[in-house]
């Protein structure tokens, strides 16, 4: 893996906040703004940040598969990038109090959104496996990673007459609600959701963010698991024996 992707992961969570504060103060002076302003801002930039993610792990993964031969050797690189990725995004959210509610959401949310984005990389590992095509592996990796993190949340009206089952379902598949949850943040509730979609103004509850954490990791478990055995199929299968041949 090229040593440049490590500045570049890492960095990432820094840009995502500098454009929040950006487009939120513009070009005023936000020193002398009071702390719940300030904290409030550092939330948005974390679900921004858990946004990105869930576009950006599918495709890194995507990335990483393709460069590297072993599942073993793909599983420690992906797993390293996200945790510097996740710490990253922890210690600006710690220096700029991005959890109003204490230092203890802050970490619950950042352990949720490492599982949910390795569950999203290992997702880009399968499929970078699984087709031969790199453009179908990140097309397909993406649209899985957005249907099951933002599908429910931007389904408008249509997702009112959703069975409360698959909604719970949904809500737990997803890394972006998981993350928002941990950190103290009700997403269903915000400005723009509250006006678009039906679950806001219903009894809708959120899953412990260790119970769908734990979900990601059997999830990221059996990614790994497939990928290594569809590796293993094409590596003996007759087509590779004889391209080995020529």
């Amino acid at each position: 893996m090229s040593k440049a992707w490590w500045p570049a992961i890492t960095g990432l969570p820094a840009v995502v906040c500098m454009t929040v504060f950006f487009l939120t103060l513009g070009m005023r002076d936000w020193s002398e703004l009071p702390r719940a302003v300030l904290a409030g801002i550092f939330a948005d930039a974390l679900l921004a940040t858990a946004a990105m993610a869930t576009v950006g792990a599918p495709l890194v993964g995507v990335a990483l598969a393709r460069r590297t031969t072993t599942t073993k050797a793909f599983a420690r690189q992906i797993a390293g990038l996200v945790l510097a990725f996740v710490a990253a995004s922890a210690t600006l959210g710690y220096l700029g109090g991005a959890v109003p509610t204490g230092s203890g959401h802050l970490l619950r949310a950042h352990l949720a959104l490492a599982a949910g984005t390795l569950a999203l990389g290992a997702l880009g590992g399968f499929c970078a496996v699984a087709f031969r095509d790199p453009l179908d592996a990140a097309a397909v990796s993406v649209g899985t990673s957005v249907l099951l993190a933002a599908g429910l949340l931007l389904g408008g009206p249509a997702v009112s007459d959703v069975p409360r089952p698959v909604v719970d379902i949904a809500l737990l598949a997803s890394p972006l609600v998981t993350t928002a949850a941990a950190a103290g943040i009700d997403i269903l509730r915000t400005d723009i959701l509250y006006r678009v979609s039906p679950l806001a103004h219903v009894g809708t509850e959120y899953s412990e963010w260790y119970a769908a954490s734990t979900v990601y990791l059997a999830f990221t478990a059996v990614c790994l698991a497939t990928t290594a055995l569809l590796r293993r199929t094409s590596t003996q299968s007759p087509a590779h024996e004889r391209s080995v041949a020529r």
